[in-house]
């Protein structure tokens, strides 16, 4: 009989034990979670900026595009200009 209820104490201390690592293990896992969630969100941001700066690259890209095909269709006519000017004198 003795042996029995030192049998049942080991069982309860071991079920506490566990229950006390199980405890501290989920709020280990739960930080490491939230930890996680918060760098992917930090990750999200990060490409949606990269995303809106490579939108901006692009515009200023075709701006800058179309204003070099502006100067050089103002020179071509300025040169045509030249050339019409010279040869009527």
């Amino acid at each position: 009989m003795i042996w029995t209820a030192i049998a049942l104490i080991l069982v309860v201390i071991i079920k506490y034990y566990t229950a006390t690592q199980m405890r501290t293990l989920e709020k280990r896992l739960t930080t490491v979670r939230n930890g996680l969630q918060r760098e992917k969100d930090r990750l999200e941001e990060c490409q949606d900026r990269q995303r809106a700066v490579e939108s901006e690259t692009q515009l200023f890209e075709e701006r800058i595009r179309f204003m070099k095909e502006l100067i050089q269709d103002i020179q071509y006519r300025l040169g045509a200009s030249d050339e019409t000017d010279a040869g009527n004198e």
